[in-house]
């Protein structure tokens, strides 16, 4: 890759003389902003994961946690109704 700066110079009238700039070679650049932008992606991707799974881990134990609760009032509601039935 390359990057090129030029500007136009002008007489006092406006006619053009010359241009003068500088042209740089931005490779080593360029591929730097590629392995950077790869490994930012690579970096999202694990965050998005490890998101992913704490999020699959906080609902486990919320469901685990919800069984037990249905658990404790269905065992109540029997209990009440074997009383009302005796």
């Amino acid at each position: 890759w390359l990057q090129e700066n030029t500007r136009r110079v002008g007489d006092n009238g406006g006619k053009l003389l010359y241009y003068e700039g500088i042209v740089q070679d931005i490779t080593e650049q360029k591929l730097k902003e590629k392995m950077l932008k790869k490994q930012i992606e690579e970096l999202n991707a694990k965050r998005d994961a490890y998101i992913a799974t704490e999020r699959a881990k906080s609902a486990t134990k919320s469901n685990a946690n919800l069984e037990t609760e249905v658990e404790k009032i269905i065992k109540e509601q029997v209990k009440r109704s074997n009383m009302i039935i005796k």
